[in-house]
């Protein structure tokens, strides 16, 4: 299983992965972060098992997707996660990413270009 955090301090990978330095990446979490708790938790405050992978995590597995197209088996063998988790994590995020980074569901582009205007110059 990949170790998020380990990750995001290894740049020149996780830009070779995400297609996103690790800074844009950590305020791509914060905003989803906010929407995550207002439209997603905020439903489903009933009992059961919390979600396997973190909401960075599952952000994570979406750009891998975005990025690579690859199937969400392999995604899940990745992530040590089933493929059927990856799947619900892309139904969930990608109306959310939507919002935030003005792209269309599915447009699997995730170059810079894509979050031009989310972060500021300079």
């Amino acid at each position: 299983m990949i170790r998020l955090e380990k990750l995001l301090k290894r740049a020149r990978n996780f830009s070779g992965l995400t297609g996103l330095e690790a800074a844009k990446f950590r305020v791509l979490l914060a905003k989803l972060e906010i929407l995550w708790a207002n439209e997603v938790i905020a439903l489903y405050k009933r009992p059961g098992r919390n979600c396997t992978l973190s909401i960075g995590e599952q952000l994570f597995a979406l750009l891998l997707y975005y990025r690579f197209y690859v199937s969400e088996a392999m995604l899940g063998a990745f992530l040590g996660v089933d493929g059927a988790t990856i799947c619900r994590c892309i139904k969930r995020l990608e109306p959310l990413l939507v919002k935030i980074v003005h792209i269309t569901p599915m447009e699997k582009v995730p170059h810079s270009q894509a979050y031009e205007g989310l972060f500021p110059s300079g």
